[in-house]
């Protein structure tokens, strides 16, 4: 489902939010991004984005019928600064899941920010998009994205095998995936 307004997802601290992502980020983003190690990131990994190319990028996820994406920024209670990207991809509006891709930007690591951007996009997945389950898949050496996940409530759901070829080599991944509970 293309998007047809802003949309603002809180986060339960109030300090994190969600903001749909436009193409007016994508200076920020590449700066972020550009400075961060994303050699565990299936899309950008050994990549220098470039701010028109990222235009390009953002272009094409909001056009994306299957895909919701969001810029994370925190506050420093003047102003909204963005600190990664958050998004689901591979919707099956159908059966209601999809993937969950984040990167937050290296400074803002380890501090609770991934944690509270998964959480986030996961109560709007199935709250408002009544989703019945949300996954991820991480390489199996991000420790790091597993923890995150694990946190959030995600169990692993299986491995995929040779599923990614990153640098030349195949990579395992690890799926995990959150359930809807009903209330």
């Amino acid at each position: 489902m293309a998007r047809e307004e802003e949309l603002t997802i809180d986060a339960p601290s109030k300090r994190i939010r969600l903001f749909s992502i436009d193409e007016k980020d994508a200076e920020e983003i590449c700066a972020g991004i550009n400075n961060t190690d994303v050699s565990n990131l299936i899309l950008l990994a050994n990549t220098v984005l470039q701010v028109e190319e990222e235009r390009k990028r953002i272009k094409k996820f909001i056009e994306h019928p299957d895909v919701e994406m969001f810029t994370v920024k925190i506050t420093n209670e003047q102003h909204w600064q963005i600190i990664g990207t958050i998004g689901l991809h591979e919707i099956d509006w159908h059966s209601g899941n999809g993937r969950i891709g984040i990167l937050i930007f290296k400074e803002f690591q380890g501090q609770g920010n991934g944690e509270e951007a998964v959480n986030a996009l996961v109560e709007y997945a199935f709250r408002k998009l009544c989703f019945a389950k949300v996954y991820a898949n991480i390489f199996m050496q991000n420790d790091r994205s597993q923890n995150i996940f694990y946190k959030c409530g995600f169990m692993p759901t299986g491995i995929r095998p040779k599923h990614y070829k990153l640098e030349g080599k195949l990579n395992d991944m690890i799926e995990m995936t959150k359930l809807n509970k009903p209330t």
